[in-house]
């Protein structure tokens, strides 16, 4: 761990601006430090399991399962609706407040910008109204990702703790993020190459320390203490069949993946390119609010972040046409107009889900055409590598990631030949579109609020 003492003096010119905060040493005893790092894993550790299982036993009561699409069929089409609709209207009421009364304070993006030097900390009551938020969308169904808001949680208890003792609290966030990641992913390496491409922690060492003492202790405190296990079945094709599952899935889970950012960046400059009133708000939410609540009601496997559709899918050794469109179609629109109320949400786990309904699709096609298939199962974990690193420009993370979710690093070769063809393909629509989507290679796409 390095070294947490010192007075607040000034960093020296060779660092680069977007570490300057991370360097800032507070003053306070090295031992203290110490002490803070292992205080932040656990609560952010704990943080991230709470918000799981509470929101598993809320479902459970009134959906007779903590799986989102088994809740989804089980009640009534009517009463899955309403509850979609009731959940959205509520978080983006809550979202909206947070970002009014906390304006810039909230997110991972707030944490960069302390990072870089910015006296723009992030606000632990902004977080806890959207974390709020989410969880109620968690338990009402709604197709939107939790990652976000166990993601935040962690990063404000570590900068909140760091600026009560003196701290500038930027590296400590970053040690709250990676404990969190890692448990809720269960994925350690992950943790640490995300919260790199989405922070910068290269830069500064000690950002880095932090980062990865994080992730390591969130991960064993999350197996040891939570008994958690991998989040998706294991795959057990061979590598030549990852490697022609990678040939099929990589152009139809770009493009799948691509269509998702730009609609999400459209409607984010929508949001941000006008005067946001109280009628504005309250029609984009109705409208949302009702998309959402429709994709479900009609599509039960578009509901949840995701992670239950993909685990039903794992055992299958057939295609089923109203799933795929589930995941596809369903999955995008839905969670796109939640993404439109302003409601606080993750991106990342509807992009895998997205990303390899788009490869499925495929897979139906040339399936009908009378030709083979490799393993299904398979397409959709290389399917999820390619739309993460498209969809949320974090190729590093895409490669690690899925392989931690199912267990098997023996999968990183050929999720890294997958996502270096798929950004090979996304930037050359880059630069046909240059003049209409100018900055949009640049760096990592924070994976909250679309």
């Amino acid at each position: 761990m390095p070294d947490g003492a010192g007075n607040n003096g000034a960093v020296s010119a060779s660092t680069p601006n977007e570490t300057v905060g991370y360097e800032t040493l507070p003053d306070r005893p090295p031992l203290v430090t110490a002490l803070l790092v292992v205080v932040v894993i656990a609560l952010s550790t704990s943080a991230a399991h709470l918000f799981r299982e509470s929101a598993f036993w809320v479902m459970e009561r009134f959906g007779e399962s903590h799986d989102a699409t088994a809740a989804a069929r089980h009640l009534p089409a009517v009463a899955t609706f309403a509850v979609v609709f009731a959940a959205v209207m509520f978080a983006a009421w809550v979202g909206c407040s947070a970002v009014r009364r906390y304006p810039g304070r909230a997110g991972l993006e707030a944490i960069a910008a302390t990072a870089a030097g910015q006296d723009r900390n992030i606000s632990t009551r902004a977080t806890a109204m959207r974390t709020l938020g989410t969880w109620v969308m968690t338990v009402g169904l709604v197709p939107i990702g939790r990652e976000a808001a166990i993601i935040e949680t962690g990063g404000a208890i570590g900068s909140g703790l760091a600026r009560r003792f003196r701290g500038r609290g930027a590296a400590m966030a970053t040690a709250g993020i990676a404990a969190a990641f890692a448990t809720a992913y269960h994925a350690p390496l992950a943790a640490i190459v995300y919260v790199e491409e989405h922070l910068r922690v290269r830069g500064s060492r000690r950002a880095t320390a932090f980062t990865v003492c994080g992730a390591v202790g969130g991960f064993l405190l999350a197996v040891t203490v939570f008994d958690t296990r991998a989040v998706l079945p294991i795959t057990y094709a061979d590598w030549r069949d990852q490697l022609a599952a990678g040939a099929i899935v990589v152009v139809p889970a770009a493009l799948a993946a691509r269509l998702f950012l730009e609609v999400r960046s459209r409607l984010a400059a929508l949001r941000t390119g006008r005067v946001i009133t109280t009628r504005f708000r309250l029609v984009t939410a109705l409208a949302g609010a009702t998309l959402a609540g429709l994709m479900v009601a009609c599509w039960p496997r578009s509901a949840g972040n995701g992670m239950d559709v993909l685990r039903h899918i794992a055992p299958s050794t057939q295609l089923v046409g109203a799933v795929v469109v589930a995941m596809l179609v369903a999955k995008l629109v839905g969670t796109s107009a939640v993404f439109a109320t302003g409601a606080p949400g993750g991106a990342l786990t509807p992009t895998i889900v997205i990303g390899a309904g788009g490869a499925l699709a495929l897979a139906m096609a040339v399936s009908a055409l009378g030709w083979g298939t490799p393993d299904i199962w398979t397409m959709v974990v290389l399917a999820g590598a390619v739309a993460v690193a498209v969809s949320l420009r974090a190729p590093l993370t895409a490669v690690v990631l899925l392989p931690e979710l199912t267990g098997r690093y023996s999968l990183v070769p050929a999720c890294a030949v997958a996502v270096a063809l798929a950004v090979g393909l996304d930037r050359v629509i880059d630069l046909g579109l240059r003049s209409r989507l100018r900055g949009a290679a640049a760096g990592a796409v924070f994976d909250e609020d679309g």
